[in-house]
């Protein structure tokens, strides 16, 4: 079943109504070719407000229009694919992020063995277990009771230092 949705107050008090046939197929194309839904309006002469009852009335535009946006969102997928098989190191990352291969091993955030609720102490000997070398000011900051840092000196030339 389709999402419900709210239906929309007057907009700029006026009425909305439903778009023609001719003016959704017009929108449609204009978004498209990547115009935003702004736009779109502005170029056809369309309120904002007849789009958005003509999406809240008839269930036909509001998934021709879902089918729309997903193709736009193909298209940078595959605009991000090109720029990282073209050597961009953002892209590669961005992309094997968000679709790593699938034989690589899933982050199942249940297995992590890192616990949020960690104490400080418990930190400090699961670095030694790993043959971390422990900075002794960290070791001394972490086992500080309140374990704030000291509040920094104030440089004798800061010009908001109260005289």
């Amino acid at each position: 079943m389709a999402d419900a949705v709210e239906p929309l107050p007057v907009l700029a008090g006026h009425e909305a109504n439903c778009l023609s046939d001719p003016e959704q197929e017009g929108y449609l194309q204009l978004m498209l070719r990547g115009a935003s839904p702004a736009a779109a309006c502005l170029q056809l002469e369309l309120p904002v407000g007849n789009v958005l009852r003509t999406m809240e009335q008839q269930p036909e535009f509001r998934e021709r229009l879902r089918q729309v946006r997903e193709l736009l969102s193909q298209n940078v997928a595959a605009a991000l694919y090109r720029a990282a098989m073209e050597g961009s190191v953002s892209a590669q990352s961005f992309y094997l992020k968000n679709q790593p291969p699938p034989e690589w091993p899933q982050p199942d955030e249940a297995d992590s063995d890192i616990d949020d609720a960690m104490s400080n102490d418990e930190l400090l000997d699961r670095c030694r277990a790993a043959g971390l070398a422990v900075p002794p000011e960290v070791e001394t900051l972490l086992r500080r009771p309140d374990r704030a840092p000291a509040p920094a000196a104030v440089s004798p030339a800061d010009p908001d230092r109260p005289s």
